[in-house]
């Protein structure tokens, strides 16, 4: 039987939490047969996001995106220019979306809500997959992302309640290694082919410990047992999922 290959559908090694030993964490990656999806979130993180993927091509595909954290202090002009010239090198548009957890004012929602949509309209044209996120504005982030055709993922997904929404707008979920009741019921009523798993490096722990894309193979392992399903299967699936919406697949 030929390895397993495992995909983490979200990081952010251009965090300063990686900043030193990059090298040893891909070496990491290697031992376990993990490939990561590199997910950018503003102009300077998007560029270290493309170096760090062009210096580790077999291991990382990049994300590039502005993310909602940032939207209301970016140049949107700017950051839309860069991502168009630069999609070529990019396999996803994020991470995009809302977050009305941390901002709450009128003024920080209508710059996401421009943001969010100018990014979508961009996706759709470029015929890229956009990585989302929606803290504490799922319901809105669902209902904007069915009225586009591009295939939209929801990140760091522990929602139940919503999940039958997402679901029927034809999203895909990526679920993080946090573990969870909401994890288990995801796991347990989630189809498998709108299924992707990430770490959300350096978070997605609730240890205080940095987390790192090795790390999902532990969801894999827990997804496998609740779908009651082997490991090499449950991969396979999931492989099939990133194929379908990024036209890539890991390597060797």
């Amino acid at each position: 039987m030929p390895p397993i290959k495992f995909i983490d559908f979200h990081c952010h090694l251009e965090h300063r939490q990686f900043e030193k030993g990059i090298h040893r964490l891909v070496e990491r990656m290697k031992d376990k047969n993990v490939f990561a999806l590199n997910t950018g979130s503003n102009l300077a993180a998007n560029k270290k996001t493309l170096e760090q993927c062009a210096a580790y091509p077999q291991r990382l595909w990049a994300a590039i995106g502005l993310s909602p954290h940032d939207a209301a202090t970016a140049n949107l002009e700017q950051e839309l220019e860069f991502i168009s010239a630069n999609a070529h090198k990019a396999i996803a548009i994020g991470e995009i979306g809302l977050d009305h957890f941390y901002f709450k004012t009128p003024d920080e929602h209508r710059a996401q809500d421009k943001a969010f949509v100018a990014q979508l309209e961009l996706a759709e044209k470029l015929r890229k997959p956009v990585v989302v996120h929606s803290r504490d504005a799922e319901e809105q982030v669902i209902e904007t992302l069915a009225s586009f055709k591009t295939p939209g993922v929801l990140h760091f997904f522990l929602k139940p309640k919503l999940l039958q929404k997402a679901l029927d707008a034809g999203l895909y979920l990526s679920i993080p290694t946090l573990k969870s009741k909401e994890q288990k019921k995801i796991f347990r009523d989630a189809p498998l082919e709108r299924i992707f798993l990430e770490t959300d490096s350096p978070y997605g722990l609730n240890t205080g410990e940095r987390n790192e894309p090795s790390n999902v193979t532990t969801s894999y392992e827990r997804l496998a047992e609740i779908k009651k399903m082997p490991l090499n299967e449950v991969a396979l699936k999931i492989s099939d999922n990133f194929k379908k919406i990024t036209g890539k697949k890991p390597k060797g």
